[in-house]
């Protein structure tokens, strides 16, 4: 009865028109699953024009082989507002990599990526300290392989008993019991048992403190997914392995980084004020400024798979970036600030002209006219540079095995051409 009170109230104050109303909700609901849909599929640029996806695969491997250039990476999505995405990564990267030698950084990270990254007023400098905690952590390759290993290849499981495979030290068949086929309200009492057993293979464990806590960060919303709770619980798994023979474990030691280190990172903007008769910083020479490292610096990015191989990058850089620089936040606000509105059919972005006003596009241009495709060959190979096939699976591993307990057949490690993973 209340509520057919308050509706009836809202009706008398405003014009409640509800076939209207749901037939608007209807078409935003419409346009933005059009538009979540092409985000999985096509090309979208950051704030100074790289490719998303690639960022992401380059702060990964940056972190990964403990290069300063994960910073500038990690800011590129941070100002570009993909915030959300950024938080997932590090998630994603911290159990496949880092869990199983840091298993206390769990508690650092769950603290400081609280609210999806969505620092306070200076406070940006926690990125850079996230990242360089990443770096200088010991990591493995096991988490990761393991979940490749899964995907690729089909294990007879049946009448497999969980006790025998931790005897066994089977990594394949564990990671395939956990990441597919035990059921999902079975996950914590696999727990619990694995406990037991290296409880009585010597270790020191708290039985009810460690399922307390696994029970409480699935909870978390990033962890709710059930693909995630599985990585979490074969991560926990594996390091009770790696305890058992000694692997090197991260200490607790974190680095801090202060405000002012960060400055650099900050957006570039255009400076329109005139010095004999030129803008001071002109939006056409902030790429040559801000574009500081290759997207493909190191040659890795082959390993992947990429929306370039279905996509022209270079057309949508030179010729349509606007449309494509649209999906990401910091770009549509720019947009939608001077009247913009993104056309989905044509693939393009045009401005509203209004009477008594300024000129919506001079405007945009005016401050935003980064004229990709007028910079030099240099600067805009920085985005889309030529992906070259210089490097394998197999170099990758040998690379950062070391702190891991998996050893893995070249054949296995031959078999892997181009990854899909999602950041």
């Amino acid at each position: 009865m209340t509520q057919i009170i308050f509706i009836s109230k809202i009706k008398n104050k405003i014009d409640f028109n509800l076939p209207r109303l749901l037939k608007s909700i209807k078409l935003n609901i419409q346009y933005f699953k059009i538009r979540f849909y092409k985000m999985d599929n096509q090309i979208q640029l950051t704030r100074y024009l790289y490719e998303k996806d690639e960022v992401k695969l380059s702060l990964l491997l940056c972190i990964l082989n403990k290069k300063e250039e994960a910073i500038f990476w990690a800011y590129e999505l941070y100002y570009s507002g993909f915030k959300a995405e950024l938080v997932n990564l590090f998630w994603t990267m911290y159990y496949d990599f880092y869990y199983t030698s840091n298993p206390s950084f769990e508690k650092y990270l769950l603290k400081k990526l609280n609210n999806n990254l969505n620092f306070e007023t200076n406070c940006e400098h926690y990125l850079s300290m996230i990242v360089n905690n990443f770096m200088i952590r010991p990591h493995s390759m096991d988490i990761f392989m393991l979940k490749q290993i899964v995907n690729m290849c089909e294990f007879e499981t049946n009448d497999v008993l969980l006790e025998s495979v931790l005897q066994n030290e089977d990594y394949m068949i564990l990671a395939s019991l956990i990441l597919s086929e035990i059921k999902d309200d079975c996950l914590v009492d696999t727990l619990a048992n694995v406990i037991q057993y290296f409880i009585k293979k010597g270790l020191n464990l708290d039985s009810k403190k460690i399922v307390a806590e696994y029970k409480k960060i699935i909870k978390n919303d990033y962890h709710s997914n059930n693909n995630n709770k599985r990585v979490i619980l074969l991560a926990r798994l594996i390091h009770y392995f790696a305890s058992t023979k000694n692997i090197k474990m991260g200490k607790n030691i974190y680095v801090h980084i202060e405000p002012e280190d960060v400055i650099i990172y900050e957006n570039i903007y255009a400076d329109l004020r005139r010095n004999d008769l030129t803008p001071v910083l002109p939006a056409y020479k902030i790429l040559p400024l801000a574009t500081i490292y290759y997207i493909d610096q190191y040659n890795y990015l082959s390993l992947f798979h990429l929306k370039r191989e279905k996509n022209n990058i270079i057309t949508a850089y030179r010729d349509n970036w606007l449309y494509y620089a649209s999906f990401s936040l910091l770009w549509r606000e720019r947009i939608i600030k001077h009247n913009g509105v993104i056309d989905e059919k044509n693939k393009k972005v045009t401005f509203k002209e209004q009477d008594n006003s300024d000129d919506n596009e001079q405007g945009f241009y005016d401050e935003f006219g980064y004229e990709p495709d007028e910079q030099k060959i240099e600067t805009q190979n920085k985005t889309i540079q030529e992906i070259k096939s210089e490097r394998t699976w197999s170099l990758f591993y040998d690379e950062h095995k070391n702190n891991g307990i998996l050893e893995l057949d070249d054949d296995i490690l031959n078999d892997m051409n181009k990854v899909i993973y999602n950041l």
